[in-house]
């Protein structure tokens, strides 16, 4: 029986070989597959099969002199490790040469892929980037990885992006075969779909699809395990290859303004209770006339995001950590607190830098073009409603994170930031401190501000604060609006 519109693949057409990451070990008399966090015995079956897939080589080589009784065993094995994503299909051309390779999770195999007679052209959500010296093109979506070994292959997808037939893609030098094949791949893995007759792909028309950005689904899947085999844990992938970042940044100037230290234990007693803040938070975006001090921001600034301690390299975590009135992922603290300062009694207008070891304000510059364009893109951003007293950008030293977390470094950070939002919003709701937390800045102002490279620090949030007007509205509730249902009950 024909399990595909394709011919039957000659067994020396598809190759096979372990993925990156994967090793075999042999451990009390049995091979075990191993990768970062995960462990799978051999079954003795297939033992000699798996000692040589550290190499590329074809079924019909895997198949060289293994007992007859074995070979449904070998094929099954074979099949199960590559829908598993343990191992990468190579499909190779007539005389030998590969074309592409294909990593998948639970998808459908090479030899299995259905031939497509319509137009076929790309997915919005796919995605092209190098890897090592490869081409690589997936949807992240998607269980399938496509390894673009030969460019003739590249200049297939590049013409799948305004759609084509496989009769189309006669010129390309490749056999009609192999280009069936290659795209009916693109269209299990959801790389690319078959168009209708309108020349629209189905996912156009999909309400499901529609919210997703294409850098939204590629952060998203593959900053979660699901169906690929990226890493996405604490793998420390960077521990050989460089340092970690110091877990306190190199001071940024010598002009220092020091801030006075608040008593805590004062606050334990006479502070409003988290129930009341947690309450009372609004987004407010009204100040009074009267700007917020630098004691208040002082304050601010030491109950939200200070050092409470500090520790050096340990056994159970290599790299300098610290704890913060705020968590993050790894005790990592990544985030950096830049202060605009636009009107504030006690200190000067300018940029500065927060030490939230010796709980300072570092000196950066005065008012300038750059700084002018935080607050103005702040103001924006809330929908033209308030312009900061004072702004306080969040940027992250993205090396101190991903030197530990690989995959979801980047989630995590934007975690980071959301718990450290909720944590000085509250602070600020109990200090009667206007606050409003933002979801968006611009990247070449933080830039030019700070003068730091983007690719090593950049920004990643944004908080208007300002002194609290007395008759200014109270976050975005409409005067109509009505209690959640469950207050007819109370």
């Amino acid at each position: 029986m024909k399990l595909t519109g394709l011919p039957a693949i000659s067994a020396a057409a598809i190759a096979y070989r372990w993925a990156p990451g994967l090793s075999i070990m042999e451990h009390d008399g049995d091979s075990l597959l191993i990768s970062a966090i995960m462990v799978w015995k051999v079954p003795e079956a297939l033992r000699e099969v798996a000692l040589n897939l550290d190499e590329w080589h074809t079924e019909h080589e895997l198949l060289n002199g293994v007992a007859s009784h074995r070979v449904i065993a070998v094929l099954s094995g074979l099949r199960r490790w590559s829908a598993g994503g343990t191992v990468i299909q190579e499909l190779r051309d007539s005389s030998g040469l590969p074309l592409i390779r294909v990593r998948q999770v639970d998808g459908t195999l090479l030899q299995d892929a259905r031939e497509r007679h319509g137009r076929v052209r790309l997915s919005r959500f796919t995605v092209m980037r190098q890897e090592g010296n490869e081409l690589v093109i997936e949807q992240p979506a998607s269980n399938t990885v496509v390894y673009c070994i030969d460019p003739r292959v590249a200049m297939l997808a590049a013409r799948l992006a305004a759609g084509a037939s496989v009769t189309e893609l006669h010129d390309l030098g490749l056999d009609a075969e192999d280009v069936a094949r290659i795209i009916a791949c693109f269209v299990v893995g959801e790389i690319a779909q078959e168009v209708n007759s309108e020349g629209h792909l189905a996912e156009e028309g999909d309400p499901r699809l529609r919210p997703w950005a294409w850098h939204d689904v590629a952060v998203h899947f593959r900053s979660r395990r699901g169906k690929h085999r990226y890493s996405a844990h604490g793998s420390y992938h960077l521990s050989e290859k460089q340092a970690p970042e110091p877990g306190l940044k190199a001071p940024m100037s010598s002009s220092v303004i020091t801030l006075p230290v608040v008593d805590i234990d004062a606050l334990r007693a006479t502070d409003a209770s988290l129930t009341s803040v947690i309450e009372d938070r609004f987004a407010g975006r009204d100040y009074s006339e009267q700007p917020l001090t630098l004691e208040q921001l002082s304050e601010l600034l030491f109950r939200s995001s200070r050092v409470r301690w500090f520790s050096g390299q340990a056994e159970d975590l290599p790299y300098d950590h610290t704890s913060r009135p705020y968590p993050t992922g790894g005790a990592t603290y990544d985030l950096e607190l830049y202060i605009t300062i636009a009107k504030c009694a006690g200190i000067e207008s300018g940029f500065y830098h927060y030490d939230p070891d010796n709980h300072a304000l570092e000196f950066l510059s005065p008012p300038s073009t750059a700084t002018e364009q935080l607050l103005t893109d702040a103001h924006n951003a809330t929908a033209g409603l308030a312009s900061p007293q004072v702004l306080i950008t969040v940027a992250s030293r993205f090396a101190r994170i991903s030197w530990k977390y690989e995959g979801m470094a980047y989630a995590t950070t934007l975690r980071n930031v959301g718990v450290f939002y909720q944590t000085i919003w509250l602070i600020a709701t109990a200090m009667g401190i206007s606050c409003c937390p933002l979801g968006g800045g611009d990247t070449a102002a933080f830039a030019a501000a700070s003068g730091l490279d983007p690719m090593l620090e950049s920004n990643v949030g944004e908080v208007c604060l300002g002194a609290m007007s007395a008759d200014g509205a109270r976050g975005n509730r409409a005067l109509t609006a009505r209690q959640g249902a469950w207050s007819k009950r109370a």
